[in-house]
């Protein structure tokens, strides 16, 4: 049954586009899973260096222990804040239609 559900958009287009329309279809679909990747891999990236960057400046700087104290107290939930947000922004849905269908009148 979820075979059916999943390759039902796929059968309309190619019955729909002919071969051409599959095809197209097979590089968005492509495109698409292959953008998920390259973002969530830029973003483990900037996360990483984000975290260990700062944390080893805090651990190497010429600062009194108190004022790194109170530096981590502070920039550590901003940096939490921020990965939290980059997070949401990625996996929320959108609830605004930014596709409007083009109505053609004969």
């Amino acid at each position: 049954m979820t075979r059916m559900i999943a390759i039902t958009p796929s059968l309309i287009v190619s019955i729909i586009g002919g071969s051409s329309g599959a095809g197209r279809l097979i590089i968005i679909a492509s495109i698409i899973v292959f953008s998920w990747i390259l973002g969530l891999a830029i973003i483990g990236i900037n996360i990483y260096y984000l975290s260990t960057g700062f944390v080893d400046w805090l651990i190497h700087n010429s600062l009194p222990k108190v004022a790194n104290i109170f530096v981590g107290i502070i920039v550590f939930p901003i940096m939490a804040i921020y990965i939290l947000s980059v997070i949401y922004l990625t996996f929320r849905r959108d609830k605004v239609v930014t596709f409007i269908e083009p109505h053609f009148t004969s």
